[in-house]
Parts: C-alpha cells; sequence; structure tokens
C-alpha cells in the first residue's frame, strides 16, 4: 500500500517579503490577503490523523513545515516541531531570518536542516527582492547559526542564495560569511516560483512588462539548458507528496495555493481517495504541456565560483530498493536517516534487509550523475557482499572488489549480489560520492 515519502504542511501561510517573483510576495506587493496561521492543536489532529491513515511513511519520508509562507511568524512554532520530534519524524524549516527565534534542544535531532533564503548580500541588492532588513537579518543568521552549533550541531543551517544578474558579484561575500560562521552554502539561480508566471513564461504567455524585467533580473537561459535534457520517463516527485495547505486542505501539488484545494484532509479516508482525485487536477494538463512539472523539480545550483558544500548529506540520498517478487517500486525503499559522514568525506549508511527479500538495489544518488570511490558493502558480520554497477563503469578494483564508478547517466543503479546460502541482516554501505552537476 503506498504512502508518501514526502509530507509539507503549511503552518504559517502569511509572509513578510515582498519577492516580486513569488507566490506570496506578489501578493504582497499587490496588498491581496495572505492565508493565515495554523495552531498547535489543528496540527496535532492533522498529523495524528494522517499517521493513523497511514498517509505518510515516517521512517522513511520527511516533513517540510513550510510552503509558500513565513513559518517563524508562527508563535507557536516550538510546540509543533516539539509535536513532530515527539513522533520521531524528520523534518525541514525554511525561513527568510527577519524573525529570531531559537528552536528548543529538544527540537533539533530531528531537524534536517534549517534553510535560510537570502537574494542578495549588500542592503541594495537585498531590498530589491526580499525588501526587508538586510543587516538585521544578517545578524538573525548569526544567532541561530551560533545556537545549533552551541547544540552541538554544526552545518544544519543552509543558506539558500538565489542567484540574480544584480547579485553575482555578492556570491564570494556570502560564501565567506557562510565559511565563517559553518553554514552550509548553495547558490541556486533564482527563477519564477509561481505557478502563473512560470508556466506563462514557457508557454510564451507572459505579460510583456513583467517579461521585460523579469529578463534584466533572472537568468532565464538556464531553462532552454534543462530543456535539452528533458526525459518523457521523468516522474513528477509531487505524485510522491502530500501537500496540506494552513487550512488543511490537500493541495494537488506544492507549486499551488489553497485556490487549487482538493478538499479537506479529513474528507479523505485513504491514499487512493487522494489519487483518484488528483486525476482530474486541471492545473496538471498545463503543467505538462509546458514541461513546468519536470523543470521546477531540476536541481539549479549555480557554478560560477562555487565551491562544494561542506555537508555532503545535503546532496546525496543512498536508498535501496528491495524485492519481495513483485520488483522494485517506491514503497519497498530504505533510506538510513543516521548516516553518517567521517573527515575522509566516506558516507556509512545502514539497512536493515527483511528475510523474505529475493533481490538488492542500491541507488546511491537522485537526479544526478557521480562519480563514486572507496566504495565498500558489507553484511553484519563485518563480510564483503559482491555488487556490480547496472547503468555504470568500473573504474578501478582492489583484490578482486570493485573500489570505484562513475555513472554518466542521471538514474545511478548498483546491483547488489545477495548470497543463495545465507542472506545479510544488514547491509553497511560505505563510499564516498561526488555529484557531477
Amino acid at each position: 500500500m503506498k504512502k508518501y515519502k514526502h509530507l509539507v504542511v503549511e503552518i504559517s501561510g502569511i509572509c513578510n517579503a515582498k519577492c516580486k517573483y513569488c507566490t506570496t510576495g506578489i501578493k504582497n506587493i499587490n496588498n491581496i490577503k495572505n492565508g493565515g496561521v495554523l495552531s498547535k492543536d489543528d496540527f496535532i489532529k492533522a498529523i495524528d490523523y494522517i499517521l493513523e491513515n497511514n498517509f505518510f511513511d515516517k521512517e522513511n519520508g520527511q516533513l517540510e513545515l513550510f510552503s509558500w509562507g513565513e513559518p517563524f511568524l508562527n508563535n507557536q512554532l516550538n510546540e509543533i516541531c516539539s509535536e513532530v520530534s515527539k513522533r520521531k519524524i524528520h523534518y525541514r524549516l525554511s525561513t527568510n531570518a527577519s524573525v529570531l527565534k531559537y528552536l528548543d534542544n529538544e527540537n533539533i535531532e530531528y531537524l534536517d536542516d534549517l534553510c535560510i533564503s537570502i537574494s542578495g548580500f549588500t542592503e541594495k541588492s537585498y531590498k530589491k527582492i526580499h525588501g526587508l532588513d538586510f543587516n538585521h537579518v544578517v545578524s538573525n543568521i548569526k544567532k541561530m547559526s551560533d545556537h545549533l552549533r552551541n547544540c552541538g550541531y554544526e552545518y544544519k543551517i543552509v543558506m539558500n542564495f538565489h542567484v540574480y544578474q544584480f547579485n553575482i558579484g555578492e556570491i564570494e561575500l556570502a560564501e565567506k560569511f557562510c565559511e565563517e560562521n559553518k553554514i552550509t552554502f548553495i547558490p541556486h539561480v533564482a527563477y519564477l516560483a509561481d505557478f502563473k508566471y512560470f508556466n506563462d513564461f514557457l508557454l510564451n504567455k507572459m505579460d510583456y512588462k513583467i517579461m521585460k524585467e523579469a529578463s534584466q533580473e533572472l537568468m532565464l537561459g538556464i531553462f532552454d539548458d534543462l530543456n535539452e535534457k528533458f526525459d518523457e520517463k521523468y516522474i513528477c516527485k509531487q505524485k510522491n507528496s502530500l501537500i496540506l495547505d494552513e487550512y488543511l486542505n490537500i493541495l494537488p501539488c506544492a507549486f499551488l495555493t489553497s485556490n487549487n484545494s482538493l478538499g479537506s484532509l479529513f474528507e479523505f479516508k485513504t491514499v487512493e481517495e487522494i489519487e483518484n482525485v488528483r486525476e482530474s487536477v486541471k492545473e496538471c494538463e498545463t503543467c505538462y504541456k509546458s514541461k513546468a512539472y519536470y523543470l521546477v523539480n531540476q536541481d539549479k545550483y549555480f557554478l560560477y565560483g562555487y565551491k562544494k558544500p561542506t555537508n555532503k548529506h545535503l546532496f546525496v540520498s543512498p536508498h535501496i530498493y528491495i524485492n519481495k517478487g513483485y520488483g522494485y517500486s517506491e514503497e519497498n525503499t530504505l533510506y538510513d536517516k543516521n548516516m553518517s559522514l567521517n573527515e575522509n568525506g566516506v558516507i556509512t549508511c545502514k539497512f536493515e534487509i527483511p528475510e523474505e527479500v529475493i533481490s538488492v538495489r542500491l541507488d546511491p544518488i537522485e537526479r544526478s550523475k557521480c562519480f563514486i570511490k572507496n566504495i565498500n558493502i558489507a553484511d553484519e558480520n563485518g563480510n564483503t557482499v559482491e555488487f556490480k554497477p547496472i547503468n555504470g563503469s568500473i573504474l578501478s578494483n582492489k583484490n578482486n572488489h570493485i573500489t570505484s564508478i562513475y555513472f554518466d547517466n542521471t538514474d545511478p543503479q548498483i546491483d547488489i549480489i545477495l548470497s543463495k546460502k545465507q542472506k545479510p541482516k544488514m547491509l553497511i554501505v560505505d563510499m564516498d560520492i561526488e555529484k557531477i552537476l
């Protein structure tokens, strides 16, 4: 039975920024009222309903407590995070850092990362998009980073630096700041973060005035490059996502808003019921026609003068598919949320393997080419387990065992060869993965 691995709950539908290419910012600029704020009690009611009805795979999934709003404007943020942590759910937060709040220590263990969105690293650039107090925001980022570091969690803050034509020269300033404050720095090319804007642009229907301004500030050419790599077999990742607005209505995807609600969460009893209603969403037709469903979900990293982030956990997600006689599927996938990274850059993942498994496949990374070195797979007793790349090239061997592999495709797969005599109860995977952007 299908469970969603990605859960989004909007705990604040309001935002104080005026980003002109973002759905919420557009409303703020035009003085259109934004949404409300989700209470702790309503959140508890929703999350327990989701778990009781098996909507979400909490063991292998991740919860995001944000979508279009600013979660730190919710006065019960810590209380909500506490409820998430009590249920041992891994979660993410995102903020513009205009409001300073410290997460309680007990709420940090299950926090995968706190993402800071920033649109420049000078007052002039930052004002063009976010329109908030730049110096105040920088001060808050430092304090938040210090707090997490003092709690023993370095690099859990991620700076998502939105790259525009006017702030390219500020990338090094921002990166240096992040290095000094133990923040993971990831520059992304800014885009049209609004369903209508983005689809109008892709379908050549965009208003001339908006298009002119966007072409002077955004790097829209990146979508021509991404379009050349379009994969007709690509399945929109929103298909495995459950999205709730702050009123606990189900949305078809994270790119849409409360105006596109499928109905209240509590109207649905099964995942199948949700999927059936999703089939009739008209916006999906527009999205598929424009290829927005593919383009919006691609990594849009900006590579100019950019070093690979210190925290590799944000770039890789090794997982194992298990075949119990019905082939491989998303429903039978294992992740290790506690994977570790040593000082030499080697990731270690541990996967418990059910007895009834017939075959096992390791996918070291999603949607990216990669180079893997120092790879070793062992069972719970330390015995070496044989493996071979399904769609990659072996670059080196040591003592008749593969040690490095190159994948020149965006769906790397490794076949793990199980012993017919005694199948392992656990697989321990060590490897150094370098993502090729």
